[in-house]
């Protein structure tokens, strides 16, 4: 029989309050704050401690690279580091749409000012530009010869542009989807790039910020748009790279944020102002010029100057205007941490050209320490920034190294360098932090009321709980304290040090108040990584720098077991609960399996693909978790030597894990400052046979899984899990060296080359699959197809023999009948297919169209013209049957048979066009007339008062949204 095992399954995670990936928003009322949160994106009211709601993706562990909230605040575009790129509503945190386009990490989105654009940038050269309407790609960009790191868009010009590490500066127009005009900035890297009333700003290497001004295009009265440079603008406050330009204030400031700890603030002179201080420059050149002449001529009024200078219009004038004219510096912030994002607070302001820019700004700013700051910047020159705001609790400051449970399971200590912090594992909130030394291991002491923590200077500090102060600290090493280890017994406390000692410590508790006394001491003659006790208490199990594992006696300290096989050092160990086994886990990425009764090797396990950092028993058990400097826990069987489950979701080294109690959860701590809780589940994953697959597609399609409530995990499935893993990883891999091919042919001249312009789409597994069950819906209905002409051929021969029987006398033989197709699933053909197709998502339907084969095109052509007069669906149906003709041009043209096709296809999908966009035009008029009638009979408008109540209302936080979640699958249970 087939051993089955219970299924560990993330529930939450904490700790990381904004992380170093992806930049941060701030909505237009300006009191929510959304923050990048490893592969989530938290939304934040600077007024409380924890995060209102958080958008957690539930298809990918890829961390947030950048995101960008539209103007309204109604959308919010999410890009990973995998590529894929995330739509939300962030009110309800509700996940919309998905595009897969990139082959790398997203670098910048920026969204248009009407949230119908997408501009999407990336570290494979490529930009995309996306419908957030129609959830579709528009075009792919291709020019740059590096890593692009940001885009903006040029409404008043219908462009775009870009800047890249190749140095270049790029403007592209969306009409043609061709560059038409390149520029290259002195550096030879370019980050960032905002664009605001006409004024281009960049920002690279050595604190470079020039700024361009745009010429010709839409706005510009016409000709090739171009960006002309005006200068460079001085910069005294850093000397490191502008990491993040943006306008604020409706383009009446400008902040730019450097690879430091500066953020320099400029204002921005209007036209006004620009023409009044150039028109004062120009006549203090004339009156230098007369001077030098000795003449008179240049004595004329002021107003003459002025209306000459009018009349020569202001192109010429701002021709004479340096950079630093155009941006006077303001406020200057200096944090005191590394900064690694910002952003403008309160999106509606809006300043008109020549009106007074207000008094102070407001910047949220994302340090490196994982906290986040809402600062208030007076806006005059040497104006002051000061914190108004912060959220500083939920995380520590550096990055954590150690944790540990309390008996009960209900409190979890973390410990870093710096502080400590105790959280509840239920709410997941922090209940007390305690200032320590560069902690790297801790324990719960005398029923949780204390906790003990080891610190790098080999320190130990004993803290009681209740009141977060420190009782006692001793010098108890003279190294760094690695690990401590608590007796069954709770009367002894364990501690392993580099200075080559183990240190047994008696715990007293006296009234109110607790000690650590030094009971005695073992030289162990090399550093001592990792110590634990065995379950009985008898023997200390120590993991040693010299790659052996000693065991020796607790009460005598005398040697009992040196376990050797490992090849570089033993970095933890743990004791099973009935003192038969200890696993180790090593820095040479192997676990090994010992027995205790004679110390000999089980088993030896390639564990990790780096070092084994952690390693811990489930109580009562022989199954263990391990974790590694490869991102990844793992659960293992010690009996059967085999690997269970794979956890993923850490994006950097996990230092520990810790079961609970009774192991029905896990708590692990990573250095991207995230806790996270695994929850046992009683959910079993099992696999249905996969479909037949077709021909024209050289790949094979992923099982489907059916969740059901047989409470175990079998371990073949998972094997199998993760050789699909590496099949999508083949796939990816082909996918990216086709588009490297392409690209190298485009360098070289050759043919093939991709060009500028090409599909917005990229293909991946969901495309895969998605045109594996539309041509499994072509073949399905072809032999429907079939199986009724055969029907009908049998009622034919049948109505013949029963006129013979009827002549004869005879009684007629019986009917044959049709039985259902049941893979039609009761639908009619029509239905399926449309069904076949909308089950595609939108952003996957182009590339799931390009790998159907020509035959497949011609039959789709043919089964949607009887559908296209009045079956539903008329846009996809459009959709699919343009893009078609699109893709085949060639080939249909070529093809004469298909002539009358394309003329009824035409003749059809025009009339229905137009019948749909006159019913669409029609209820728009009917809505505009009822929306006049009510507001001319009342003083209110339509829907205001409904907009108002839901904006009244307040945001729903992230346990409301479980418990409503919870609520719905309850009733759909019921029902």
């Amino acid at each position: 029989m087939v051993k089955s095992y219970l299924r560990y399954a993330p529930e939450a995670r904490w700790g990381v309050i904004v992380s170093s990936g992806g930049t941060v928003a701030v909505d237009p009322t300006g009191r929510l704050a959304l923050a990048p949160a490893l592969e989530s994106v938290h939304v934040w009211s600077l007024r409380q401690p924890s995060p209102l709601r958080t958008l957690h993706p539930s298809a990918t562990t890829s961390e947030v690279t950048a995101l960008d909230l539209s103007a309204d605040g109604s959308r919010l575009a999410v890009g990973h580091a995998d590529g894929a790129i995330r739509l939300w509503d962030p009110h309800a945190a509700a996940e919309q749409v998905t595009f897969s386009s990139h082959a790398s990490a997203v670098s910048s989105l920026r969204f248009s000012s009407t949230a119908a654009l997408l501009l999407s940038t990336s570290l494979d050269t490529h930009l995309v530009l996306w419908d957030a309407v129609a959830e579709a790609g528009l075009c792919r960009l291709r020019g740059h010869r590096a890593a692009v790191t940001d885009g903006c868009h040029l409404e008043a010009h219908a462009a775009l542009a870009s800047v890249a590490k190749d140095g270049a500066l790029k403007l592209w127009d969306t009409h043609t989807q061709r560059c038409v005009h390149t520029a290259a900035a002195p550096s030879a890297e370019l980050w960032s790039v905002d664009e605001a009333r006409g004024q281009l700003l960049t920002g690279g290497a050595a604190a470079e910020v020039l700024l361009w001004r745009l010429e010709g295009g839409a706005a510009g009265g016409g000709g090739t748009l171009r960006a002309v440079a005006v200068g460079r603008v001085a910069v005294a406050c850093s000397g490191a790279r502008v990491a993040r330009l943006r306008f604020g204030l409706g383009g009446a400031a400008v902040g730019a944020m450097f690879a430091d700890r500066n953020l320099q603030l400029w204002g921005v002179q209007g036209e006004r102002q620009l023409r009044r201080q150039a028109r004062r420059r120009l006549a203090k050149l004339r009156r230098g010029a007369a001077e030098g002449r000795g003449g008179d001529e240049g004595d004329g009024g002021e107003a003459e100057e002025e209306a000459e200078e009018e009349k020569a219009g202001g192109a010429e004038e701002a021709a004479g205007l340096e950079a630093n004219d155009v941006l006077q510096p303001l406020c200057h912030l200096r944090a005191s941490h590394k900064l690694h994002s910002f952003a403008f607070a309160g999106g509606k302001v809006s300043v008109v050209d020549g009106e007074p820019r207000p008094k102070t700004a407001r910047l949220l700013v994302a340090e490196r320490n994982n906290s986040l700051k809402m600062y208030s910047c007076e806006m005059s020159r040497g104006g002051v920034a000061a914190p108004t705001a912060s959220i500083e609790m939920a995380g520590h400051r550096n990055e954590p190294r150690a944790l540990c449970l309390s008996a009960d399971d209900r409190m979890a200590l973390s410990v870093a360098d710096g502080d400590a912090k105790v959280w509840s594992v239920r709410t997941q909130q922090c209940v007390r932090t305690m200032p320590c030394g560069y902690g790297l291991c801790a324990a719960f002491l005398l029923a949780s009321k204390y906790a003990a923590i080891g610190t790098k200077a080999g320190a130990l500090q004993l803290f009681c709980l209740a009141t977060g102060e420190m009782v006692q600290q001793l010098a108890a090493h003279t190294a760094a304290i690695w690990s401590l280890a608590v007796q069954p017994a709770a009367t002894a406390l364990l501690s392993a040090s580099a200075d080559k000692t183990v240190g047994v410590w008696r715990v007293r508790e006296e009234g109110s108040s607790a000690s650590l006394e030094l009971e005695r001491s073992l030289e162990l003659g090399d550093d001592v990584m990792a110590a634990a006790f065995t379950p009985d208490g008898k023997h200390i199990v120590a993991a040693m720098l010299d790659a052996s594992v000693r065991v020796v006696f607790f009460d005598s300290f005398k040697p009992y077991l040196t376990l050797y096989g490992h090849k570089l050092p033993v970095l933890s160990v743990s004791a099973s609960s009935d003192g038969a086994l200890v696993v180790s886990g090593s820095a040479d990425k192997s676990i090994k399996i010992w027995g205790l009764d004679f110390g000999d090797c089980h088993r030896s396990l390639l564990g990790h693909s780096d070092s084994v950092m952690c390693v811990k028993f489930v109580r009562e058990t022989h199954y263990f978790f391990s974790c590694g400097k490869d991102k990844m826990i793992k659960y293992w069987d010690a009996d059967s030597f085999e690997q269970i489950l794979s956890l993923p979701g850490h994006h950097a080294e996990v230092w520990a894990v810790v079961p609970s109690r009774h192991g029905d959860s896990l708590l692990s701590i990573s250095r991207d400052r995230s806790i996270r809780l695994w929850k046992r589940t009683d959910e079993q994953e099992r696999m249905l046979p996969p479909p037949a697959l077709s021909p024209c597609l050289h790949a094979r399609p992923k099982q489907h899984r059916l969740s059901t409530p047989l409470h175990s995990v079998f371990v073949e499935e998972e094997r199998e899990a993760e050789l699909e893993q590496l099949f999508e990883a083949g796939l990816e891999k082909h996918q990216q060296t086709m588009e490297a091919e392409e690209e190298e042919a485009e360098a070289l001249g050759l043919e093939g080359g991709p060009g500028e312009a090409g599909t917005a789409g990229r293909r991946t597994i969901d495309s895969v699959k998605g045109a594996e069950r539309v041509l499994e819906a072509l073949k399905v209905l072809e032999e429907e197809d079939e199986r009724v002409r055969e029907y009908e051929a049998a009622v034919v021969q049948w109505e013949a023999r029963a006129e013979r029987a009827r002549r004869a006398g005879e009684p007629p033989p019986p009917r044959p009948s049709l039985v259902p197709n049941l893979l039609l699933l009761h639908l009619e053909p029509a239905a399926y297919l449309l069904k076949a197709l909308s089950s595609v998502r939108t952003a996957d339907l182009e590339q799931a169209l390009l790998l159907l084969p020509f035959d497949a095109v011609q039959k789709l052509f043919a089964r949607l013209l009887p559908l296209l007069p009045s079956a539903p669906h008329a846009e996809l149906m459009a959709r699919c049957i343009l893009f078609l003709l699109k893709v085949h041009h060639k080939a249909i043209v070529a093809n004469r048979p298909m002539l009358q096709l394309l003329h009824d296809l035409d003749a059809s999908l025009r009339a229905r066009l137009e019948r749909e966009q006159a019913t669409i035009g029609y209820n728009l008029s009917g809505l505009r007339f009822l929306r006049s009638e009510l507001e001319r009979h009342t003083s209110t408008s339509l829907f205001e008062d409904s907009l108002n109540a839901r904006r009244a209302q307040p945001a729903a936080t992230t346990a409301e949204l479980r418990r409503r979640t919870a609520a719905r699958k309850q009733r759909k249970k019921k029902s």
